[in-house]
């Protein structure tokens, strides 16, 4: 007799997910290459319009190849980029808004564990999630500066991360189920390179 799938815990991607931070972001963005001062943020296409930067976003696998690719930095650069993000969208006055529905999901979900992995910054995430009073829902948090440079999405370590953290290794069985949702391919490739590893691991988690 086959065992009954169950779902263990829910971890979501941030922006795109649980919020639509795209006007925030393009502002945020635009403040920092104006402040590393190598590139005019309005000659860059993929800065010009919402649109524009939506598309760039897509197209790119990381927030560090979308800055080297799209906007045409350094990786010294880049790194530059990095260490300016979370006060720059702390200062920015743009507020990040949730998605009609997303406090009801959260609180049919809240008997299960749910935690966030994104490229954003984990203080800004648990700021945003005070200020709409949704903080308590969620367990860990895991943003671009909890992994190293090379372990960003689609590598699997921030999901895998969070897992942990929810101490889900502990007593997972076979049929035991993690829900990852998120907005981009990169999502899609990183919970796949997860998936991978539990399974290299011997796992039941899936």
């Amino acid at each position: 007799m086959t065992k009954a799938v169950r779902l263990r815990a829910v971890v979501w991607d941030f922006d795109g997910t649980l919020v639509d931070s795209r006007h925030k972001n393009l502002s945020a963005t635009r403040t920092i290459l104006e402040q590393l001062g190598s590139r005019r943020p309005e000659d860059i296409e993929s800065l010009s319009s919402l649109d524009s930067y939506e598309r760039a976003a897509l197209r790119s696998p990381n927030w560090r190849e979308l800055y080297v690719r799209e906007f045409g930095l350094t990786v010294e650069e880049t790194d530059q980029a990095g260490h300016l993000w979370e006060q720059v969208q702390f200062d920015d006055p743009t507020p990040p808004m949730f998605y009609d529905g997303i406090e009801e999901v959260l609180a049919q979900l809240s008997p299960l564990p749910q935690g966030v992995v994104s490229q954003n910054s984990a203080l800004l995430i648990d700021r945003v999630l005070s200020q709409g009073g949704l903080r308590d829902h969620f367990g860990p948090i895991i943003g671009y500066d909890d992994v190293g440079l090379e372990q960003q999405k689609p590598h699997p370590e921030g999901l895998l991360m969070s897992l942990e953290r929810m101490d889900l290794f502990a007593d997972c069985e076979r049929g035991d189920v993690v829900l990852f949702v998120g907005d981009h391919e990169v999502d899609v490739r990183c919970a796949h390179r997860a998936q991978v590893w539990l399974e290299e691991q011997g796992r039941p988690l899936s």
